[in-house]
């Protein structure tokens, strides 16, 4: 009869559960999702979309080996072919938008899991809108424009103020 135990490795990690948390239901808060850990000290950090780790830590059937993902500090790779770029940085757009597509020569995994692919681009998806909703939700983009609350723009035209302009 063969030995049915499997290898044992020093470098390998062990668990004996894996535990998800759902704090919040959607639209509850606006802070985004993220990932809670527990260290090896038993202390709980938050990996947050923003993290180089984070799809890999979402799908970990999709990136075994732990790839990186979209961050901040992604550059483009220049080809002396071609002029320098306008955009020196990757967006969140273009990185989901290069992860989409097979090419020869490059076994792309994200692409080859069924429903798994649909729920990686999904949630790359909402990856992207979040980041854009955040964009418009910052102060600096909010004090460009004049607003005003709707009662104070229904008080404006009950006066006769027909011009947007004058009101906020």
């Amino acid at each position: 009869m063969a030995n049915l135990m499997p290898m044992e490795t020093s470098s390998a990690p062990v668990a004996f559960e894996v535990v998800g948390l759902v704090v919040g239901d959607i639209g509850s808060s606006n802070v985004g999702r993220d990932i809670i850990i527990q260290d090896h000290s038993s202390q709980l950090q938050r990996i947050s979309e923003k993290h180089p780790k984070f799809m890999s830590m979402q799908y970990p059937l999709l990136f075994p080996y732990g790839e990186d993902g979209y961050h901040d500090e992604l550059m483009y790779r220049q080809r002396s072919s071609t002029s320098a770029n306008q955009h020196q940085k990757v967006t969140m757009l273009h990185y989901y938008t290069y992860r989409l597509h097979d090419r020869p020569n490059d076994f792309n995994t994200p692409l080859r899991c069924k429903r798994l692919t649909q729920a990686y681009f999904v949630d790359g998806y909402c990856c992207v809108e979040t980041f854009r909703i955040g964009f418009y939700r910052k102060p600096s983009f909010q004090s460009k424009y004049r607003s005003s609350s709707f009662s104070s723009l229904a008080n404006s035209v009950s006066r006769g103020i027909a011009s947007g302009s004058s009101v906020g």
